[in-house]
């Protein structure tokens, strides 16, 4: 007899095509509102500093390899805080990192445009 496989909703088809348009959003409005630099799509970051870096503008160099580091530093943080929360019992470490993350959208929604460096790697690092 066949049994059903039992998934996690953090598995599950919808939650990965909401977490998509979500990935994708962020990058628009980071793009097109913030310096024309990534959140989430740290390949496009790549090209954009590769580029950067053979025409030899050290700044722009800077402004795309600083999102890419929060983002490697929100993978090691999410990590981090899944060891350490693995077996809580009142609240999922999943259920704490999203609401860090919804602080942090939050609070990047009224950075003003003169921060718009430290309001991309604010959404790379959530976007991790």
């Amino acid at each position: 007899m066949r049994t059903k496989k039992q998934i996690q909703m953090s598995e599950t088809f919808i939650n990965s095509a909401v977490l998509a348009v979500s990935g994708g959003f962020q990058d628009a409005y980071t793009y097109f509102t913030r310096d024309k630099v990534f959140s989430n799509a740290q390949t496009g970051n790549i090209v954009l500093m590769s580029t950067h870096l053979m025409m030899g503008e050290w700044l722009d160099v800077l402004r795309y390899l600083f999102p890419l580091l929060a983002f490697a530093g929100g993978v090691f943080f999410a990590e981090r805080i899944h060891m350490l929360f693995k077996y809580a019992k009142r609240l999922h470490w999943r259920q704490g990192v999203l609401l860090m993350e919804i602080v942090i959208l939050f609070a990047v929604g009224f950075m003003p445009k003169h921060l718009d460096l430290l309001a991309t790697v604010l959404v790379s690092f959530a976007c991790a």
